[in-house]
């Protein structure tokens, strides 16, 4: 019987020893994750970061193209004004010339 109590003391005792080692390895386990998680939170803050501030510097192309834009609109209009008052002195240039020519080559 001594036998016997000593025998299944020790499996006892190596059970509790099993059950020890197994949530020890859950809790290194555990821990990990733990620290997995803190880094990817880090990470994903850091993305995060320069997500923004490169969407800020984003915002700033985005209006200094539009001005950009109205600049050339408004020089474009300027350059029409321009190219039609050329035309209509040209046109009236023209008209003058042919009336020039016209008097002066009528028979008499």
């Amino acid at each position: 019987d001594v036998k016997n109590a000593d025998e299944l003391e020790a499996r006892r005792a190596a059970r509790r020893a099993d059950r020890e080692r197994r949530r020890k390895k859950q809790e290194e386990r555990q821990e990990e994750r733990q620290e997995d998680i803190e880094t990817n939170e880090a990470g994903l803050e850091e993305v995060s970061v320069k997500l923004r501030e490169e969407r800020v510097q984003l915002d700033g192309w985005s209006s200094r193209a539009q001005d950009v834009a109205k600049m050339l609109e408004e020089a474009n209009k300027k350059i029409e004004c321009e190219l039609a008052a050329l035309d209509e002195e040209s046109s009236h240039h023209n008209d003058s010339e042919e009336d020039h020519l016209y008097k002066n080559h009528l028979p008499k």
